[in-house]
Order: structure tokens, then sequence, then C-alpha cells
């Protein structure tokens, strides 16, 4: 596990802490932690619902793991405390870097240019005549908030073809056709098909599941330079996906210019 600053831990803890806790959306995750004037309480999406509590002691980050006994009992499961395993440590990782991220590093949007950033946005989405056309279409009054924003992002990439929305437990029987009707696959007759048991399987099996659906369908799309990523103000169950022209577009910008105006990006 990565070290964690006492330093970063009190900033945010005395920034943001408050009695009877200060939530704290994760948007990545779909989460909701606390913060206390003295303590981080972070929650995961774990079947046995661990959470870690992290604390000073003797001037040391500490961090105590609960979770429940035996999830499969459900309401007669127990919390009890547990020692830290390679998952956990993954996880806290992932967990801190993204609230750092989020309550010290990332600017406020109220401090950025919107209209300079939203055009970097589209560099890395689109391909040029569809970011001249897109461009000009902005409003001359810029909003900095990210549901605005998203409706701008999203309002393009539907008219541009590139957007589908389904559950994300859906992806065999709504994701394949959803993905088929788009018209920048129906333009280079590109017919996805419908997984078999085995690799239903593998994908159910996967340990980051999410991960391995969008490669599915990207395996598929690559021998058309094409890719299928995950953006929005959060994850959620239903999830908005992007068609991207890989090589037309700088992907490898996307995620941190999504992640810059609030947004999530994954793929």
């Amino acid at each position: 596990m990565n070290p964690i600053p006492v330093s970063d831990f009190l900033l945010i803890t005395s920034r943001y802490g408050k009695v009877d806790g200060k939530s704290h959306f994760d948007s990545e995750e779909d989460l909701v932690h606390d913060i206390f004037p003295n303590r981080i309480l972070f929650y995961t999406n774990f079947m046995d619902e661990r959470s870690y509590e992290m604390y000073i002691q003797e001037g040391a980050i500490c961090i105590k793991k609960t979770r429940l006994d035996d999830y499969e009992l459900h309401e007669d499961a127990e919390d009890i405390e547990d020692d830290l395993d390679e998952d956990d440590t993954e996880e806290l990782d992932g967990l801190w870097s993204r609230i750092v991220y989020e309550l010290l590093t990332r600017p406020a949007l109220k401090d950025l240019d919107i209209r300079t950033e939203m055009l970097t946005l589209y560099s890395s989405l689109f391909t040029q005549t569809e970011r001249e056309l897109f461009s000009k279409k902005l409003p001359k009054k810029m909003k900095a908030d990210v549901t605005w924003i998203w409706g701008q992002v999203s309002s393009a990439l539907e008219e541009a073809n590139r957007l589908v929305s389904f559950e994300w437990k859906e992806w065999v029987e709504t994701g394949v056709m959803e993905l088929n009707d788009l018209e920048t696959l129906q333009q280079l007759n590109i017919d996805l098909p419908y997984p078999n048991e085995s690799e239903i399987e593998e994908v159910s099996n996967a340990e980051e599941w999410e991960e391995a659906i969008l490669q599915y369908f990207n395996n598929h799309l690559k021998a058309f330079d094409l890719k299928l990523v995950a953006i929005g103000t959060h994850f959620d169950e239903y999830q908005t996906f992007a068609c991207l022209s890989t090589p037309e577009t700088n992907l490898a910008n996307a995620r941190e210019n999504f992640k810059k105006l609030g947004m999530v990006y994954k793929g």
C-alpha cells in the first residue's frame, strides 16, 4: 500500500470533517464516505460490506478494517474486525488517491476556464470535423456545473451517434443490441456477436467484471479502430457509454480531461 501522508489526512479532516460526519460522494465507486474531525470512514462495494476507518495514533496513520463475518447469513451476519489483505491495500490505494484528488488536488470548477477545458476535452473525444462542429455549438455563457457540462458533452456525443446507455448487468441482452443499433457501427457494417455461455461465465467471474465487459466489446471493436468507454457524472448500475474512434482522437488524455471537469471515465 502506498504511504498516506499525515499532512494530507489532517488537511482533509480539518477542512471537511464534521462531528456527525461529512458525506463525501465517490463518483467512481458510487459510494458515500464519512469524514470526521479525527477520522475518515471509507465504505466499499465488497459483498462482505467491508469498511476502513482511517485515523492517527502516535503520529502515524492507522486503519481498522471491519467486515461481515459471513455475508451469506444476510441479517444474521455480524460485524467483525479483520486484518488487511492484498485486496484491501489495492482498494485503499484507490479510495485514498481519489479523495485526495477530489478534495485537495483537483481545481474547483469555478476556478477553471470552462470553455477552454471543454475544447480540450472535445479534442480528446472527437475527430477534427466533429470538434469544429461541436465547438461552434457551445453556448456563449458557460456554467461551472458538472451536470451542465455533462449535458453538453453527452449531447455532442449523441449527435455524433456515439452514445448508448444500458445496465451493466444487461450487457448481453441489451448492450449488444444497443451498440449494434449505433449508426457509427452500422456505417462500418459491424455486427457485434452475442457472447456464448463460456464468455458470459468468464466475464461474470472476473474480479473486475465491469472492466471485463468493456474488454469483451473492445476485443471486437479494436479491428475497426473503435473503443467503448464508460463515462458520465458518476458510475452507476445504469451506465452511459461512448463508442469512440481511436485513430483520430486522443483517448490517452480523455480520462484526465473528464476527471478535471468532475466527471468519470473508464475504458
